[in-house]
Order: structure tokens, then sequence, then C-alpha cells
């Protein structure tokens, strides 16, 4: 993980807490793309799939992390 790809997950973090839900997807993949933690980023892009009603992305999140064998913190259900 790179000082670079931190800022950017950082960033999106905070543009998805303030509801800029579009910058805040093109952020996490710039920090995923910039070798930030791959769940991490999936996780945030989780969200930002969801709240633009795009719940076939969301799961397509969710699938990329069971397959890289962790746990997804969003399949309560």
């Amino acid at each position: 993980m790179s000082v670079e790809s931190e800022r950017l997950y950082i960033q999106a973090s905070a543009q998805l807490k303030s509801m800029r839900v579009e910058t805040a997807l093109r952020l996490f993949r710039r920090a995923e793309q910039a070798r930030y933690v791959p769940d991490s980023c999936a996780a945030g892009r989780w969200d930002c799939h969801m709240l633009l009603g795009d719940f076939e992305s969301a799961w397509r999140e969710s699938d990329s992390i069971a397959t890289r064998g962790n746990p997804d913190p969003h399949r309560f259900w």
C-alpha cells in the first residue's frame, strides 16, 4: 500500500460520507488501482452501488471479496 493509494482511499471515504457517491465510486476504483487493500475498496464500492440502486454491481463486489477468500461484511442475510 502506498501513500497515494491511502490518500485516495481516505478521499473516497470522505466523499461517501458526504453522499457524493459517484465521486466516491471513482476514487475507490483509483485507490485499488494504486494498490490499496482490494477488499476495503470493494466494500466502499458496494456501499456506493447500493446507494445508487445498482444492486447487481453491489453483489459483484461481494463476490469479488469472496473470491479472494475473505468474509464479506455485507453478506449478512
